[in-house]
Order: C-alpha cells, then sequence, then structure tokens
C-alpha cells in the first residue's frame, strides 16, 4: 500500500475514534448522568476498540494475532495518552503558553509517533 493512503488511513480512523469517545462521552454523561470519570473510561474503551479494529484490518491490513497486537496497541495508546498529558502541563501550565499551542504540540509528536510505532513494532 502506498504510504501516503496508510497515513491517510491513519488519520481517519484517528478521527472516527476520537469522534466516537467524544459522542459516547458526551450521551454517558448528559443521557446517563454517569460521573466523568466513569464516562470517559468506558468512552476510551470503545473507541480503543474502533481505533485499534480500524488500524488493524483497514490502516494496516495486519494479520498479526489480535492477542499480541492488542496488548501493544493498548500499551502505545497509555504511553500516547501519557504523552499527552505531559505536554499539556509542560506547555500550558509550566510555560504558561494557550491551551491550543500545548494541543498543536500534541498534534504534532503524539500521532505521527504512534504511527511509527504501529507500523514498525504493532502490526
Amino acid at each position: 500500500m502506498l504510504f501516503r493512503f496508510q497515513i491517510a488511513r491513519f488519520g481517519v480512523v484517528g478521527i472516527a475514534a476520537t469522534l466516537v469517545h467524544a459522542g459516547i462521552l458526551s450521551l454517558l454523561i448528559e443521557m446517563l448522568a454517569l460521573p466523568v470519570q466513569l464516562a470517559n473510561i468506558s468512552a476510551f474503551m470503545v473507541a480503543f476498540g474502533v481505533s485499534y479494529l480500524g488500524h488493524h484490518r483497514w490502516t494496516f491490513d495486519s494479520d498479526a494475532g489480535h492477542r499480541q497486537a492488542a496488548s501493544k496497541f493498548l500499551l502505545t495508546a497509555i504511553v500516547g495518552f501519557l504523552a499527552n498529558v505531559a505536554i499539556m502541563e509542560l506547555v500550558v501550565v509550566q510555560l504558561g503558553y494557550h491551551y491550543l499551542i500545548g494541543f498543536l504540540c500534541v498534534v504534532f509528536t503524539v500521532p505521527p509517533a504512534t504511527y511509527v510505532v504501529s507500523r514498525l513494532w504493532i502490526f
């Protein structure tokens, strides 16, 4: 598969997973009045499934076994989340920049790193 198409697919799956996360988060909080933490964890788990399956089957068209690939993908997702938190802490809280600057720093570092790890190690 051509590299640029794979990157485009990676972006589409990432956006879809983000929209699923946001939609479920809103539904669980607004309609079911779940606590934010529980709603966020629940939404993350569903979005993780969308992201993993989308990348496994469509982005990378992988034949890697699900047990090993899903475990690696979960580890990568957790590290990406921790990097997100650390970058936002540094840029916004410590350095005092606007949160959108922090968000841009996250967008230009975490997804590209996740793509490389996914391509070379997971799938």
